[in-house]
């Protein structure tokens, strides 16, 4: 690894121990609300930590925070390109209205708890 390799991962990695002190203060509900960020951000992890040119390196390494920036942008392209609600369970949605011999704990739901 080089130099600017090793410097750019000691960065991601004292971001990352920061997030991850962030989420352990979180309540339940406030971890579920920023669950798209911080599956973000661990994604980002990896693959910033992974193979990435001495150029993108040395990039990266002109920001503040790095795993920051990337993780941001990276969880605004997963909520632009998300596919809306009834694209992805519309045609669930619809079998199961058609559904005749539907099963008495769908009826009631999933037990939450």
């Amino acid at each position: 690894m080089t130099e600017t390799k090793a410097l750019l991962q000691k960065r991601i990695d004292e971001e990352y121990a920061a997030f991850k002190k962030e989420w352990k203060s979180m309540s339940k509900n406030d971890l579920i609300e920023n669950a798209l960020a911080i599956y973000a951000v661990n994604r980002c992890c990896a693959l910033l930590t992974g193979a990435i040119s001495e150029e993108d390196a040395t990039f990266l390494l002109r920001f503040g925070s790095p795993l920051q920036v990337m993780s941001d942008l990276y969880r605004m392209e997963l909520e632009e390109n998300s596919p809306m609600f009834y694209e992805v369970c519309g045609p669930l949605l619809q079998q199961l209205h058609h559904e005749v011999d539907c099963p008495e704990e769908l009826l009631e739901g999933p037990a939450m708890g």
